[in-house]
C-alpha cells in the first residue's frame, strides 16, 4: 500500500496541481478471481491508487502479464518467460501450477505503444482506465514451449489462495486507436533474441 497507492497519490496531487497528465500502469490483479474486486492486498494496492489517479483526471493503464526485455531487476514479479528460461538455463526443474491457468501475455512492445498511445491521446482518454494485453488467453505451457523448455507439474496444494487461473484482455476496454500488434508466437521469438545474447 505505501509503494503502490501512498507514493501514486503523492505523484498525482502533484501532477494535478501542476497541471502534468498522469498515466498510471494498473494491473489485470484489479479483477482478482470474481472478474469483479481484486483477491489479495497487491491488486487492492493497485485498484486503489487506479481510482485515485483517473478520479483525478489521469489514465490507468490496467496491464495483463507483461513480458520482454528489461525485467533484470524485477525478481519474483519477472515473467514467466523470463524466470523460466533463468531456471532452465541453471539445469533447475521446472515445475508449473496443475488445472492450466490461462492469462493474457502482452509483449512490452504493446506497452511500450500502449502507453505512447495514450500520452498523445491524453486529452480524449483521461479519467478512465483501459485495458492492455493482447487479447487471447494464453497457457503457461504454451511461453515454456516456445521456449522449448521441458517442465513438469507441482501438486495442487502449494497453488495459493485468492490465484487468478484465467485473465484475458476484453479489446472493448482497449483504448480507442490501439491495438495490440505482438501475440505469443511472435513476442517470445523476439524475447529469445534478447535473452540468448
Amino acid at each position: 500500500m505505501t509503494l503502490n497507492f501512498e507514493s501514486t497519490k503523492i505523484l498525482m496531487d502533484y501532477a494535478k496541481k501542476s497541471n502534468i497528465p498522469l498515466i498510471y500502469s494498473s494491473s489485470a490483479a484489479n479483477y482478482g478471481v470474481n472478474d469483479k474486486h481484486p483477491s489479495n492486498l497487491y491488486g487492492w494496492s493497485k485498484y486503489v491508487a487506479e481510482q485515485y489517479v483517473i478520479s483525478n483526471g489521469g489514465i490507468g493503464l490496467r496491464y495483463f502479464n507483461v513480458y520482454g526485455p528489461g525485467e533484470y531487476n524485477k525478481g519474483r514479479m519477472a515473467s514467466v518467460a523470463f524466470q523460466m528460461y533463468q531456471k532452465n538455463k541453471k539445469g533447475e526443474k521446472i515445475s508449473l501450477f496443475p488445472k492450466k491457468p490461462l492469462r493474457d501475455f502482452v509483449y512490452i512492445e504493446d506497452v511500450i505503444s500502449a502507453n505512447v498511445h495514450g500520452w498523445q491521446n491524453f486529452e480524449i482518454l483521461k479519467g478512465n482506465y483501459y485495458e492492455v494485453g493482447c487479447g487471447q488467453a494464453r497457457g503457461f505451457e504454451e511461453v515454456i514451449s516456445l521456449m522449448s523448455i521441458p517442465f513438469e507439474y507441482t501438486d495442487e496444494s502449494v497453488i495459493p489462495i485468492g490465484y487468478q487461473f484465467y485473465t484475458c484482455s476484453d479489446r472493448k476496454k482497449w483504448m480507442t486507436g490501439w491495438y495490440s500488434e505482438w501475440d505469443l508466437e511472435k513476442g517470445i521469438k523476439d524475447y529469445l533474441i534478447t535473452l540468448e545474447k
